[in-house]
């Protein structure tokens, strides 16, 4: 049977090994911060493949506290970027600039990772960066 999609979850704090796989596809060191979003990888025709990363919106700090901030749900976070896919909306801006504060950081470490992962796993085709509309 041949992988069509493949998904990482996002975590606030991972760890250094996070990135590593065991054998049987789980983290070999699980994150330590909370799940903030959802990157996937998926086939969309028989020569291409496609990323779409599905964030939550971290919210802002005042007097009264964190205002504004989502809970994270995978399956709706999974839906989300298959739609954003679908769409052919680009990345979110924190996967394709630079990185500028420790959030950002961790996110672009966790989205280089799994560019790699999602290469070795579709070997065979080729990354879309844009779908035809």
């Amino acid at each position: 049977m041949k992988t069509i999609q493949v998904h990482q979850v996002v975590h606030d704090l991972p760890t250094t090994t996070g990135q590593s796989l065991k054998k049987n596809g789980k983290p070999a060191r699980p994150a330590k911060g909370e799940p903030i979003g959802v990157m996937v990888a998926r086939v969309v025709d028989d020569s291409h493949y496609a990323i779409a990363v599905s964030l939550c919106n971290p919210g802002r700090v005042t007097k009264g506290g964190l205002v504004g901030d989502d809970k994270f749900h995978a399956k709706t976070g999974l839906k989300l970027a298959l739609g954003s896919m679908v769409l052919g909306e680009d990345l979110p801006r924190v996967c394709v600039m630079p990185a500028s504060t420790q959030r950002s950081k961790n996110i672009q470490a966790q989205y280089d990772g799994f560019i790699l992962q999602a290469a070795k796993i579709f070997k065979d085709k080729s990354r879309r960066t844009a779908l035809p509309a």
